[in-house]
Formats: C-alpha cells, sequence, structure tokens
C-alpha cells in the first residue's frame, strides 16, 4: 500500500513538472512571438522613417550588391525607384572604383566610417559628390550619404572668387602670391628657371580724366585680354592692383626666351592700336626679374626688383617719346 502510495506521489510530482516545463515552453514561445512581432514593428518603423529620410539610407554586401536603398538615395542618384537603382551593383555608382577600395579597407580595419567624401555617377552620368558615413557588420555594409555637390560648387565659387580679380578676371594679388610661391617651391626641386614680368598700363590717367572711368575700366579688360594672347597657359597672369599687372614664366624653354615674350607683347599691342575706331591707345612699360632656384628668393623680393625696372623703362619711353597723351586722334 505504502509503494502504492509512493507511486502516485511520483506520478503526480512527474505531472507537475512536466506542466511546468509546458507553461515555460508557452512562456518561452510567446517571448519569442513578442519578440519577432517587436523586430517586425522595429523594422517597419525603420523602412517608414528610412524612406521618409531626407538622407540616403541604404545596404549593401561586400560583394557589391545592393540590399536596400531609401527614396533619398534614388532621388541623389536619380533613378525612379529603389528596385530599378538596385539592378546594377555598388562599383558602377563609383566614378573612381579605388574609392570603394578605400572605402572597404577603413571599414574592415575600424568598423565604422565616418564624413568620407567621394564622388558618385547618377543615372545621366553626372558626378555627384556625395558625403558618406558607414558601418561594417560582418559581411553586410549599412550606411547613409548627404549630397554634397551644390556646397563643393559653392565652395569652389567661393575659392576663385577670393583669388580673381572681378574686372578682368585674372588671378588677383592674393591669388598670384599663392599659386607663384608653389611654383617657386617646384622650382627648387626640380632646378628649373623662371621669370617675373611686372606690367604697368602707361596713361591710364589721361584715360581716366579725359574718357572716364568706364572708358579706363575698359582699358583694363583689354589689356588683360590681350595678356591671356600673348602668353601661355603654363604662365600665371594676374592684375595686382589698379593698373599694374605680373606675369610669372614658368617654363623658360630657351635662352632669353622671356624678352622675345615680352617683344611679342608690344607687337600685339601695336597691332591692337593701328585698328580704326579705338578711342585710346593701349602701351605697357615692363619690368623682369629672374627667379635662381640656386638662390632662392620670394615672390615678394621678384615684384620689387621687376617693379624698379619696370620704372626704368617707363621714364625711359618717356624720354623718347617726349609726350604721349595716349588718346586717339
Amino acid at each position: 500500500m505504502k509503494d502504492k502510495d509512493k507511486t502516485k506521489k511520483q506520478l503526480i510530482e512527474e505531472l507537475t513538472e512536466v506542466r511546468q516545463r509546458i507553461a515555460e515552453l508557452e512562456k518561452a514561445n510567446d517571448n519569442k512571438k513578442r519578440a519577432e512581432g517587436t523586430l517586425q514593428e522595429s523594422e517597419r518603423q525603420f523602412r517608414k522613417l528610412a524612406d521618409n529620410s531626407l538622407v540616403g539610407i541604404y545596404k549593401t554586401d561586400l560583394e557589391g550588391r545592393i540590399l536596400y536603398v531609401n527614396q533619398a538615395l534614388c532621388r541623389i542618384l536619380g533613378y525612379e525607384s529603389p528596385e530599378k537603382m538596385m539592378a546594377g551593383g555598388v562599383p558602377d555608382k563609383y566614378k573612381n572604383r579605388n574609392d570603394r577600395k578605400i572605402l572597404i579597407k577603413k571599414l574592415k580595419e575600424k568598423g565604422s566610417v565616418s564624413n568620407f567624401e567621394v564622388e558618385l555617377i547618377n543615372k545621366k552620368g553626372d558626378i555627384v559628390i556625395v558625403l558618406l558615413s558607414a558601418v561594417l557588420d560582418g559581411e553586410i555594409i549599412s550606411g547613409m550619404m548627404m549630397d554634397i555637390t551644390r556646397r563643393k560648387e559653392i565652395e569652389e565659387r567661393l575659392r576663385e572668387a577670393a583669388i580673381t580679380d572681378d574686372l578682368t578676371g585674372l588671378f588677383n594679388r592674393r591669388g598670384f602670391f599663392t599659386i607663384s610661391e608653389k611654383q617657386c617651391k617646384l622650382a627648387n626641386r626640380t632646378g628649373r628657371g623662371m621669370a617675373l614680368l611686372y606690367l604697368d598700363l602707361d596713361g591710364m590717367k589721361t584715360i581716366n580724366d579725359e574718357l572716364g572711368h568706364k572708358a579706363g575700366d575698359q582699358a583694363l579688360v583689354d589689356t588683360a585680354n590681350i595678356l591671356r594672347e600673348s602668353f601661355r597657359e603654363s604662365d600665371i597672369i594676374a592684375r595686382i592692383g589698379g593698373d599694374e599687372f605680373a606675369v610669372l614664366l614658368t617654363e623658360l624653354s630657351e635662352p632669353d626666351i622671356e624678352y622675345l615674350i615680352a617683344d611679342h607683347l608690344q607687337d600685339n599691342l601695336r597691332i591692337r592700336n593701328e585698328q580704326d575706331g579705338l578711342a585710346y591707345e593701349l602701351w605697357l612699360s615692363i619690368g623682369i626679374a629672374h627667379y635662381n632656384p640656386e638662390q632662392p628668393s620670394s615672390i615678394d623680393t621678384l615684384i620689387s626688383r621687376a617693379d624698379a625696372l619696370m620704372y626704368k623703362d617707363k621714364k625711359d619711353r618717356k624720354l623718347r617719346r617726349k609726350k604721349r597723351t595716349y588718346l586717339k586722334k
């Protein structure tokens, strides 16, 4: 009897334990379903946020397959829908495929990358500059990007404006010094000589006084155009200020070539001045200073030397011509 009671008791205990296990399994299953539901809801919320974001969001794998893109990224790269954009591969979107290799290398080294600037190609074949951030999780790259093309264009225009003379379109003093100093460093490494021409527009005061400042501005523009025609693309041409210009000859292909170029410039001025219907003549006084990489000097020093020679040339011209009105009769 006692053995029977014991057996019955054991059965009840085992049954209770089984029921507890079933309850635990049911609870775990409920938790799993809730977790899956939460995950699905989170995924749904993520897609909703991503699809309505102004920032381009994407997922790709290391092989270059596009797994997800939002509408913003489609707009950035000119695609009508995510499906059409995902039909191509990631490498095709890079202007320089090596940029993607650099990005992946950084991701593998650090796990994430921030503010990586890169040039992409949109559907039309135009360049789009983006700033992207990304993380690497196993084989999956998740990231976001902003279109900064417009910003870069504005920055470039501001940079150009900072070194360009508004009236003539030549480099201004700041631009001339910035670029010429770099050329000096290059000349020091290569042992290449250079020459600096400092030019002053003769009779500018007469033109302004007799014809007005509008005519004076046009005289400066005309001079700038003749300088462009007379010098090579490799030469750096600038309006230093007022009626003064400077040209850095970066490549002296033969001895005394700078003097031949200066003569060519004066010939172009003479041809211009012989045209009918002009209200004034253009003449330039010129001083030439040489840059010797074995005895380096600053651009300031070169300008000072060329400036002194230019004023000597101006004085000699006045003595030869006695007096010139610079206005066409």
